[in-house]
């Protein structure tokens, strides 16, 4: 099995930065971060990236100007001459963070809720 790893940045929209996003410890840094998780890996379900997408890894929030700029790792394993087409990869990616919005966002308590995320 080989290890691949792609970075991605997305804009989320529905939320509001803030600067204790930049803390691991803050109560919003903690609400956000295991969602947004679950969120990118889980938009690769029933897709043939679905197996090979093991986890992801959120490595910093930024200020997007009414909105929140995360950048993010996914981590994928590969089996023996498996080869990911990273254009293939990105667009399974954005189609399925928008199926996974597009009925009611995802809601974040006091944070608001995500009514969408692209890809930058």
């Amino acid at each position: 099995m080989q290890g691949v790893h792609v970075d991605h940045t997305a804009q989320l929209w529905g939320i509001r930065w803030a600067s204790s996003l930049r803390q691991e410890a803050s109560d919003y840094h903690r609400t956000l971060t295991p969602t947004l998780e679950a969120l990118f890996v889980s938009s690769f379900q029933k897709t043939e990236l679905e197996a090979s997408c093991v986890g992801c890894t959120v490595l910093n929030y930024r200020d997007g100007n009414s909105s929140v700029l995360v950048h993010f790792q996914l981590h994928f394993l590969l089996r023996p001459l498996q080869t990911l087409s990273l254009g293939r990869e990105e667009e399974l990616l954005q189609e399925g963070i928008r199926a996974r919005l597009q009925e009611h966002g995802i809601s974040l308590a006091a944070y608001g809720t995500i009514v969408s995320a692209e890809l930058t």
